[in-house]
């Protein structure tokens, strides 16, 4: 891939984006794969700004959707395709895996922590 197609990325699921939505710290994601991390945390899965809980359900930034139909609207068309073949109600599309965007922390017993 490009870097200029790069650029246009995911990264929480690696491909280009679907329905993209932004952040107000700026980073975009595909909104299915946005609504998933949130649902665990409310931080920007790139640079882990705490998200505000009134722009936890991004709407789709229609000039971003635009703008990466006219780049690549071959992929665009593949995607939305793919989206319309395989609706879910977890939003997960069917034939990737799912996979938890978190990391449990373990915790040995008599180990101490702070709380903050």
């Amino acid at each position: 891939m490009s870097s200029t197609m790069s650029t246009f990325e995911c990264s929480i699921c690696l491909r280009y984006m679907h329905q993209p939505v932004t952040l107000p710290c700026g980073h975009s994601f595909c909104q299915l794969c946005l609504r998933q991390c949130l649902e665990h945390n409310l931080r920007c899965p790139s640079c882990r700004t705490d998200v505000p809980f009134e722009a936890a359900d991004p709407q789709v930034s229609i000039a971003l959707s635009d703008a990466l139909e006219q780049l690549n609207p071959i992929e665009a068309a593949a995607r939305r395709a793919e989206a319309a073949a395989t609706p879910s109600a977890s939003g997960v599309s069917a034939g990737l895996p799912s996979f938890p965007l978190f990391v449990l922390e373990v915790s040995l017993c008599r180990q101490s922590r702070l709380v903050s």
